[in-house]
């Protein structure tokens, strides 16, 4: 295209006869100039509006430069508006403190590099970061590179009209974020923009319908994704955001009312998995392909949900967006100063939050079992703990977050010896018991295929005690099968480690906190001989060993409260008995720990018992109790789950 003149650019351009006069004028008698001044009067209005809140902002297409595949062309794209932000100083104009944006020849200088190569089909990234440059800077670039560039844009407007879904067993890890920007954001957003040109702005509704059926499809009423969601959420809610913001500067919507309503319940959502990085947990999920390109910079996520709660309408004073604004602004003081660690051991730029207005500190938990996740977290503050399970696959997801720093981050994986033999735990599951008070969130995982060996996990967050529970069970069918698991827990990267030289505590450091774990089913003395072990590899994983004859259970204790760092600890199996009859290891499984004065007893029933059991001077019917073990010896429970729950009674446990 760069091979013929501007005037004949400017006759291949598509205009309708609903165009404006001085649009159609223009190019009737070949005037690039003057179709310039009638384009730009055209888009003036949401133009101003978009300047008025983004002006100083970098371009909000980069916020998905690392989501999908980039073409080489448009890697070169992608550099160049990046060195223009990260380059521009920009300077005060006449004393006022506004400023000026970077100068309109360096727009005009990328967008002559990006037309003089037009070698292959314009890709959907690309398409949307010159839209963008073309609402900022129509009224300073030169004709020739506007024309062009709209042409340019036209052309994928056509290129999109049709492309073929994603096959979810072919398409590559970047597919569903691509095909949502082909078919919904970009013909969303140049639908807007060439509408100047068409006189009419219909054919944008196709866009925004694929916009609106991605967010009710794949959230629920209350704004939780789905589970296999969570590792593209940003991207997702990215180009969801971007849309948003182009919709609201045009004063057209992308959805109706309803939709509205559920994307501001996503964000609100979204925020709870926000950390003191400015990340979203568990986000961090899908590695590039082993011959991808170097990154560029990442968006914070907090920056990105900034916008996105303002275009979901969210109260200036709601938690959620207080959340997000001091997520995003403690990044903001850690760039401007070093890091100063608080007396327990947290930095100083984050904070920890309550629950909600009127002094009442309810952790902010959710789980949904359409969308196979749960979120567990301590507060709305930005330095709070999280929990995140997600079990919309063979295995889970877990994610432990400590004052904010990911912990614990990956699949729980798990591998199981029956007789010598490996187990097939191909498996889908389900949420079987959900609790949630001030003291604790509690979630239980079962696998749904139980002819050979039945097996569960619960997981458990004690957001003002400060500690996390992680348990697995397996009960074989057979009760003299032996069984030999070995499942690992992925640790993050940043997360440093040391085994206490003592007893087999692993202690766990990330950002000045100490996080104590204690594997509660093996013998707490180093010198004492365990059928298991409890250690982390060289891959930085936490591997977790135990065997038994007819079932087997692990259980470990996270515990960073900085009262108990350097309190002593032991921890010991208890015995469970029915019937004057102690229990196997396939029936039942108990077990103590002391930290300090701090006591908690967890029991977990594998078979259902014919009378009560006792354990640690308790009689019980329940299937699992966790508790706290007072000075008399009482055990205070903290989650009890009954195995013949009354549906009537609104417990979910």
């Amino acid at each position: 295209m760069s091979e013929i003149s501007v005037s004949e650019v400017l006759q291949l351009l598509q205009i309708e006869p609903s165009a404006s006069a001085a649009i159609r004028g223009a190019i009737q008698s070949e005037d690039p100039k003057a179709f310039q001044a009638a384009f730009v009067k055209a888009i003036r209005t949401p133009q101003k509006r978009f300047l008025r809140r983004y002006r100083t902002k970098p371009l909000l297409a980069l916020w998905s430069v690392n989501d999908v595949e980039l073409s080489s062309r448009e890697r070169e794209l992608a550099a160049s508006i990046t060195a223009a932000a990260t380059d521009a100083r920009p300077e005060r104009t006449h004393g006022a403190n506004r400023r000026k944006t970077p100068a309109a020849s360096r727009m005009n200088e990328i967008l002559a590099a990006w037309l003089a190569d037009q070698a292959g089909p314009i890709g959907v990234w690309e398409s949307v970061a010159v839209a963008e440059i073309l609402l900022r800077h129509a009224d300073r670039l030169i004709p020739d590179a506007l024309i062009r560039s709209l042409a340019a844009l036209q052309q994928a407007w056509n290129q999109f009209e049709h492309p073929e879904a994603p096959d979810p067993a072919l398409s590559g890890w970047d597919a569903s974020i691509r095909y949502l920007m082909e078919t919904g954001e970009a013909r969303w957003c140049h639908g807007l923009l060439l509408g100047v040109l068409t006189g009419s702005r219909d054919q944008a509704q196709h866009g925004g319908a694929v916009l609106q059926k991605s967010l009710m499809e794949c959230s629920e009423e209350d704004g939780t994704v789905t589970g296999s969601l969570i590792s593209q959420l940003l991207p997702w809610i990215s180009s969801l955001t971007r849309s948003a913001v182009w919709s609201r500067v045009f004063r057209q919507s992308q959805w109706d009312r309803d939709a509205q309503k559920r994307f501001k319940r996503v964000v609100e959502r979204a925020s709870l998995l926000l950390l003191a990085d400015g990340q979203l947990f568990g986000t961090a999920l899908e590695p590039l392909p082993e011959d991808s390109w170097e990154p560029f910079p990442v968006t914070r996520s907090a920056t990105v949900l900034r916008v996105a709660a303002r275009r979901a309408g969210l109260k200036t004073d709601a938690a959620e967006r207080q959340l997000i604004r001091a997520t995003d602004q403690d990044q903001v003081r850690l760039r401007r100063r070093s890091r100063v660690r608080t007396a327990s051991g947290r930095l100083s730029g984050g904070h920890r939050g309550g629950g909600g207005s009127g002094g009442k500190r309810i952790a902010p938990s959710v789980q949904s079992d359409p969308s196979h996740v749960a979120i567990l977290r301590s507060g709305f503050g930005s330095a709070d703990d999280v929990l995140l399970a997600e079990w919309d696959s063979t295995e889970p997801f877990v994610g432990l977050a400590v004052g904010g720093w990911p912990v614990v981050e990956g699949v729980w994986d798990a591998e199981l010896q029956l007789n010598g033999r490996a187990a097939d735990l191909t498996n889908t599951w389900e949420c079987t018991c959900w609790f949630h008070d001030e003291e604790v969130s509690f979630v239980e995982l079962e696998a749904e295929q139980k002819e050979v060996v039945s097996r569960t996990r619960q997981l458990m967050l004690a957001p003002q005690d400060q500690f996390a529970v992680l348990v697995e069970s397996f009960s074989a069918v057979d009760a003299n099968a032996e069984l030999q698991l070995r499942s690992t827990l992925k640790l993050n990267a940043a997360v440093e480690q040391d085994a206490h030289c003592l007893t087999r505590e692993v202690q766990l450091f990330r950002s000045g906190q100490t996080i104590r774990s204690f594997p509660l089913w093996l013998e707490d003395d180093r010198i004492q001989h365990a059928l298991g072990g409890f250690r982390v590899n060289t891959d930085q994983q936490l591997i977790l060993e135990a065997a038994g004859r007819g079932g087997v259970t692990t259980a470990v204790v996270f515990d960073w409260h900085p009262k108990r760092t350097l309190l002593p600890a032991d921890w010991n199996r208890l015995t469970v008995a029915e019937a004057r009859q102690n229990m196997s290891p396939r029936e039942a499984a108990a077990f103590r720990l002391r930290v300090g004065s701090h006591q908690l007893m967890l029991y977990r029933s594998l078979r259902p018992p014919t009378v009560s059991r006792s354990v640690m001077g308790l009689h019980t019917n329940d299937e699992t109790i966790y508790g706290r073990v007072l000075k008399t010896g009482i055990v205070s429970s903290l989650v009890s789950v009954d195995p013949n729950p009354n549906p009537e009674s609104g417990s979910d446990g």
